[in-house]
Formats: C-alpha cells, sequence, structure tokens
C-alpha cells in the first residue's frame, strides 16, 4: 500500500516487438510497441535467458533490456503448436506493468 492509500498490482501486458533474428537462429529485440501505439527502441540488451521449463504449454525466455536509462525485463513466450490438430506454434511477447489500484477509505 502506497502512502495515499494506493495498492500495487502486478500485470501482464502482451506488447508487440520488432526482433531480428541472424543467421544461427538467436533472436535480438529492437524495440517493443505499446498497446497504445508508442514504439520504445531497445538501446541494449543486458541478458538473454535460455527458454525455461515448459508451463501451461508455453515455454519463457527472458530478456533483461535497457531503453535509455530504464532498465525492464521482457520475456518472449512460445507456444508449442500440436501436429496432430494443425495448429501452428505461437510466439508472444510481454512485460509485467505495475498497476496502482484506489482502495476506497472508510
Amino acid at each position: 500500500m502506497t502512502k495515499d492509500g494506493e495498492r500495487r498490482g502486478v500485470h501482464k501486458m502482451y506488447v508487440n516487438v520488432v526482433p531480428h533474428v541472424n543467421d544461427e537462429g538467436r533472436i535480438d529485440p529492437l524495440a517493443v510497441i505499446w498497446p497504445d501505439g508508442r514504439t520504445f527502441r531497445i538501446d541494449e540488451v543486458l541478458y538473454r535467458g535460455e527458454p525455461g521449463q515448459m508451463q501451461k504449454g508455453a515455454k519463457t525466455s527472458l530478456f533483461r533490456i535497457r531503453f535509455g536509462r530504464k532498465e525492464t525485463n521482457l520475456y518472449l513466450e512460445r507456444r508449442q503448436g500440436s501436429p496432430a490438430l494443425g495448429t501452428p506454434g505461437v510466439d508472444r511477447w510481454w512485460v509485467n506493468i505495475i498497476l496502482l489500484l484506489r482502495t476506497s477509505k472508510p
């Protein structure tokens, strides 16, 4: 709870990303595009994690990135497709955002 009576909540928000894939298949995110259309160029990828264990049908990789002076985490979620069902795999990018939730005062 903040001093103004607000609670903070973390929310997973899917975003568009402009990626660069090199000839070895390594993915480097170049820019993040917010749902409202704002685009932020990534100045540096500070850390590139390997995909984690499969959870709920997806593996997630962590990218620690920098926009100017702001560092944040960007995640690449890779969902496996099902050849038997004819569904393709899906890659989605997301970030955690902090929401301020007002609480009613008694």
